[in-house]
C-alpha cells in the first residue's frame, strides 16, 4: 500500500468515483416507511439481517441522516462482538468528561478505545453527537480489520491520505462517496458492508514506536500488512464459477453463517447474479440486470438494432435483413434466422409491456422475460384481528393478504401504497399478485390519435398502453379514450408512462342506449362507404342522434376499435348491422363532436366485468331492491340509476333508485352490471323503454304559430324553423322538414307542440290546438276561455286547477293578466298520471 499512498494528495478524498449500484428487492429495506430512500438496498438488507444497523422507533430508517461519532462506536462493536455479545457490553465510569457512564453509546465508545479504534481530543472529550465522515469511519473500518493506526500513519497531518488510499485498496470506500464529505446512514451501511468480503490483516513485526514529543512519533521496524490465511476450508463466495482465494475475509471470521451463494430467479423468472444468505435464511437476491429492454410498441428496425450483436440459442443477431418465414418463439428461445428473432421481439413489444432479454458478458440470450400488466381497482382493503391486510382488486385480480406475520408468505407485494378506489395495474407470478400504483392528472381531451395510440389532453401529448390488458380477455385501445370536453376528465398513468384509464371513458354514466338506427351506403362517395346513425339515450337523459364511428381494416370495414364487421354489399346489410346495434341496445361510447365511438360490453358475469344484462322474463317494479333475469341476479341499489325513454315523445328521464319509479314497471330493461360472480352483479344504470306518454311529464313542449316561420337550406333541402314559447317564458328555434298545418279546417294555427331533443317537430307532434269542435283533445293540455278564482283556474266553471306553483307565459306583451284571456294549460303529471295542478299557462289573447 505504501506505493499507492506516495501518489496520493488531499484532493483524492474529494474526488466522487461514480459507480452504477446493484439494486434488489431487498428482504429489509422494502419494511422501513422511508423504503423509497433507500439507494443502497443490498447493504442495508445484509447489514441489517447481522443485527449491525436496525430502524428507528416509527418503522424508518433514516438512509439520509448523518453518522454520529457513538453511532459509528455502536456499529464498530456490532460488526466485531455480534448482537448477542454487542449487547452485553457494560461500563462503570466515564471514559470522557462529555460521556456519562450511563448513556447509552458509553459501552460501545469504551470498548472502541480500548481496541484503539476510536480517540477523544486530548482534553478529555469525546464529542459524542459530533458528526462523522466517511474517511473518519474509513479509519474505524481499517483498524477494525487489523490495521495499525500508528503503523500506517491514520494520525497527524496526513492521516485522511492515507486512510483514503488504504479504503480504495482494501476495496471498503464506496464508488460515489467522498471521503471527506459527513457520511449518511446508508453510505455508512455500504462502506461496512464492503468491510465484509474485506480482508483481515496481521502483521509479523509491529516494530516500536519513537516518540519526538509534542504528539509526534514515528514507527520503525513494522512489516507490512499482511492478508491473514483462512484454515479449515473457510470460503464465504459459494458462487459457481468462484474461486477459493485461501484468505480470511472478514465475514468469515466474524459472520462465519454469511454466504454468497447462486442466485435463484424470482417469480418473474428474471435470473439473478447471486444472493445473500445468514443460517440458510435468503436475506438478499442480486438480480441480474437485462441486457435488453423494451417498453413500449417498438419498430422492427429499432429492435433489430437494439438485439445487434446478441446470441439467441446459437444463432447470431447482426442486424435485420430481409424478410423470410421462420418460425420464432422468444418465450423459450425456439428462434430460426435473424429476422425471424427480430420479428418475434417486435410482435411482443407493446406500449405498457415489459419485455427484458437477459445475456451473459458474452452477449448470449438465457432468458427474455415477458410481462403483461392489466389495469383494476382497489375495491375494498380489510385488515383482520392479526393485523393481515387482505387487498380486493378488480378486473380477476381477486383478494390477496399481505400478512403480518412475517413467517407467512404473502400472496400479494405492493410497489406503492393503495387505497379504495385507487386506480393500479397488476401482474399475477407464481401465485403472487405484484400490483403497481398509477398516476393521474385532469383535463380535456381534444383528439387522439389511432396510428400512433396517443390522446391529447389540454394540448399535451400522451400515449396509450396498448399492450396493458383492461379485462381478462382483451387489451387497451386507442378506442378507449374518445374525445371529451370535460375538465374533470381524470387520466391514470402506468409505472412506464401510458395512459391506462380515464374517467372520461366506460364511467358508470357513460353508456348510451340505441332506440333507433339507420343504416346505408354512402353513395355520395363511393358507394361502398357505410353510414350507421343512430337515436340514443344517454345516461344524463339526453336523446339525440349521432352518427357512428366505423373504421376500415384490411379491406373490409368494421365498428370502430371493435372487430364487429360490416357487411357492405348494399345499403340493406348496413341497415341489418344497425338493427344489430338497436337490439343490442347499450354501449359504452365517447363523442368527437356528433360522431359517436361505441365500446361494446362484455355477455358475461363475473368478479370485476362490466356486463349488459338484458331483461328476459320478470319486471323491475318500485322498490325491488334485486330481479332475476336469464339465471343472472341483478342487485338495484338505493343509488342506481334508471333512464326512462319515452318513445311516443323521443324524450327521456332519469330517477334514482327504484322507490322513484312510482307505477312504472321495466319490462324490457337493459342493465349494465357489475359483477361480484358468475351468478350475480350489481346494476349501475338501467335503460328501458316506453310508451303512451309515461315521461311527458319532462317540459319537452312549446307554444307555436304556425302561420309565422322563416326558411332555412339545409343541403338540398329546405327547412321550416318555427319560434316556441317554453315554459319558463324564453324561445327556442324549432325546425320542421314540412310547414305545420291545422288539423281541421276549423283550428287555428296556434297550438302546443312536443318536439325532439334535436329541436325538430312535426305535424304528428301536436299536442293541442286552438278548435272549437273538440276534435283534438288531451285531458293533459287544456284550451279555453280561462276563468281564474283565487288560486283556482276553470274554462268550465265546473273543473277547477290548482296555479298556485304554475308557471305563466305571456305570448302577446300587451297581457298581464290570466283571469278572462284565451290560452292553453298544461297540468303535471306524477309516473304518466295526470293531476290537477297545473304546471305551465301559455296566455296569447
Amino acid at each position: 500500500m505504501r506505493n499507492l499512498k506516495r501518489t496520493l494528495s488531499l484532493a483524492l478524498a474529494a474526488v466522487m468515483l461514480m459507480g452504477m449500484m446493484v439494486v434488489g428487492a431487498g428482504a429489509a429495506s422494502k419494511d422501513f416507511t422511508d423504503a423509497s430512500e433507500i439507494k443502497n438496498v443490498e447493504a442495508v438488507d445484509v447489514m441489517v439481517a447481522l443485527g449491525v444497523l436496525e430502524g428507528g422507533d416509527k418503522g424508518d430508517f433514516q438512509p439520509n441522516s448523518i453518522l454520529t461519532r457513538e453511532q459509528a462506536a455502536k456499529i464498530i462493536c456490532y460488526l466485531l462482538l455480534g448482537t448477542e455479545s454487542a449487547e452485553k457490553l457494560t461500563t462503570n465510569s466515564a471514559v470522557f468528561s462529555d460521556v456519562a457512564a450511563d448513556r447509552w453509546s458509553a459501552p460501545y465508545i469504551g470498548y472502541c478505545v480500548n481496541m484503539g479504534i476510536l480517540a477523544g481530543d486530548g482534553n478529555g472529550h469525546f464529542f459524542p453527537e459530533g458528526k462523522l465522515t466517511g474517511a473518519a469511519f474509513a479509519k474505524m473500518l481499517l483498524v477494525a480489520l487489523g490495521y495499525d493506526a500508528s503503523i500506517e500513519k491514520y494520525v497527524g497531518n496526513d492521516w485522511m491520505i492515507n486512510v483514503a488510499a488504504d479504503a480504495i485498496e482494501a476495496g471498503i470506500s464506496p464508488s460515489g462517496v467522498v471521503l471527506s464529505d459527513e457520511l449518511s446512514r446508508q453510505d455508512a451501511a455500504q462502506m461496512a458492508f464492503q468491510t465484509l468480503t474485506a480482508n483481515v490483516v496481521k502483521y509479523d513485526n509491529k516494530g516500536a514506536d519513537i516518540n519526538f514529543g509534542g504528539g509526534n512519533s514515528v514507527n520503525i521496524g513494522a512489516s507490512s500488512a499482511t492478508p491473514v490465511t483462512a484454515t479449515n476450508n473457510v470460503n464465504y463466495n459459494k458462487v459457481t464459477g468462484a474461486t477459493d482465494d485461501k484468505v480470511l475475509q472478514f465475514c468469515e471470521k466474524y459472520f462465519p453463517d454469511l454466504t454468497k451463494v447462486d442466485g435463484a430467479d424470482d417469480d418473474f423468472g428474471r435470473p439473478a447474479d447471486y444472493m445473500w444468505k445468514l443460517n440458510n435464511d435468503d436475506v438478499y437476491t442480486a438480480a441480474q440486470k437485462a441486457s435488453v429492454v423494451f417498453t413500449a410498441d417498438t419498430s422492427l428496425d429499432d429492435v433489430a438494432k437494439a438485439i445487434k450483436g446478441y446470441t439467441f440459442d446459437g444463432v447470431k443477431v447482426v442486424d435485420k435483413t430481409t424478410k423470410d418465414t421462420d418460425g420464432a418463439t422468444i418465450g423459450n428461445l425456439t428462434v430460426g434466422s435473424n429476422e425471424a428473432i427480430a420479428q418475434a421481439v417486435k410482435d411482443e413489444t407493446a406500449n405498457g409491456r415489459l419485455v427484458e432479454i437477459f445475456a451473459n458478458d458474452n452477449k448470449v440470450v438465457g432468458d427474455v422475460v415477458i410481462v403483461t400488466y392489466t389495469v383494476g381497482e382497489v375495491t375494498k382493503v380489510t385488515t383482520n384481528k392479526d393485523g393481515d391486510v387482505t387487498y380486493t382488486i378488480s378486473n380477476g385480480a381477486g383478494a390477496k393478504v399481505n400478512y403480518a406475520d412475517p413467517d407467512k408468505t404473502d400472496t400479494i407485494v405492493l410497489n406503492g401504497e393503495v387505497a379504495v378506489d385507487d386506480v393500479v395495474t397488476f401482474t399475477l407470478q407464481n401465485n403472487k399478485l405484484y400490483v403497481y400504483t398509477t398516476t393521474s392528472f385532469n383535463g380535456a381531451q381534444s383528439a387522439y390519435n389511432t396510428s400512433k395510440n396517443t390522446i391529447t389532453v389540454e394540448g399535451e401529448t400522451y400515449t396509450v398502453a396498448t399492450g396493458v390488458k383492461k379485462n381478462a380477455s382483451s387489451y387497451l385501445s386507442i378506442s378507449d379514450f374518445g374525445n371529451s370536453n370535460k375538465a374533470d376528465n381524470i387520466y391514470y398513468v402506468d409505472q412506464y408512462g401510458y395512459v391506462v384509464k380515464s374517467t372520461a371513458r366506460a364511467a358508470s354514466t357513460d353508456y348510451a342506449y340505441i332506440v333507433s338506427a339507420y343504416g346505408s351506403l354512402d353513395t355520395s362517395i363511393d358507394g361502398s362507404t357505410p353510414y350507421i346513425e343512430v337515436r340514443a339515450v344517454l345516461a344524463d337523459g339526453t336523446v339525440s342522434v349521432y352518427q357512428v364511428a366505423t373504421e376500415k381494416k384490411s379491406g373490409n370495414w368494421y365498428l370502430k376499435g371493435t372487430n364487429q364487421p360490416i357487411t357492405v354489399t348494399d345499403s340493406s346489410t348496413v341497415q341489418d348491422f344497425a338493427d344489430g346495434l338497436k337490439s343490442t341496445g347499450v354501449y359504452g361510447y365517447t363523442l368527437d363532436g356528433n360522431v359517436m365511438t361505441l365500446e361494446p360490453l362484455g355477455t358475461t358475469l363475473a368478479d370485476g366485468s362490466t356486463t349488459l344484462v338484458s331483461h328476459s322474463t320478470n319486471n323491475i317494479s318500485k322498490n325491488n331492491t334485486s330481479v332475476v333475469s336469464s339465471g343472472k341476479t341483478v342487485l338495484l341499489n338505493k343509488d342506481v340509476t334508471i333512464v326512462i325513454y319515452d318513445d311516443d315523445a323521443k324524450t327521456a328521464k332519469v330517477v334514482t333508485g327504484t322507490s322513484n319509479l312510482g307505477s312504472t314497471n321495466l319490462d324490457s330493461y337493459k342493465a349494465v352490471v357489475s359483477g361480484s360472480s358468475s351468478t350475480v352483479g350489481t346494476a349501475s344504470i338501467v335503460f328501458d323503454t316506453v310508451t303512451n306518454g309515461v315521461v311527458a311529464e319532462s317540459s319537452n313542449y312549446a307554444f307555436i304559430d304556425a302561420s309565422k316561420y322563416s326558411t332555412i337550406l339545409d343541403g338540398n333541402t329546405e327547412k321550416y324553423v318555427y319560434t316556441g314559447y317554453l315554459a319558463d317564458g324564453s324561445t327556442i328555434d324549432l325546425t320542421a322538414t314540412s310547414t305545420l298545418t291545422p288539423a281541421t279546417e276549423r283550428s287555428s294555427t296556434v297550438g302546443l307542440y312536443k318536439y325532439t331533443s334535436e329541436n325538430t317537430v312535426s305535424n304528428n307532434d301536436l299536442l293541442r290546438q286552438q278548435d272549437n269542435s273538440g276534435t283534438i283533445r288531451n285531458i293533459k293540455y287544456g284550451y279555453g276561455r280561462l276563468t281564474v278564482t283565487g288560486n283556482m283556474l276553470t274554462m268550465d266553471d265546473t273543473t277547477y286547477y290548482d296555479m298556485s306553483n304554475a308557471s305563466v307565459v305571456y305570448v302577446d306583451s300587451d297581457l298581464s293578466d290570466v283571469n278572462g284571456n284565451v290560452g292553453f294549460f298544461v297540468l303535471k303529471t306524477d309516473n304518466g298520471n295526470v293531476t290537477s295542478d297545473v304546471e305551465t299557462i301559455f296566455v296569447f289573447r
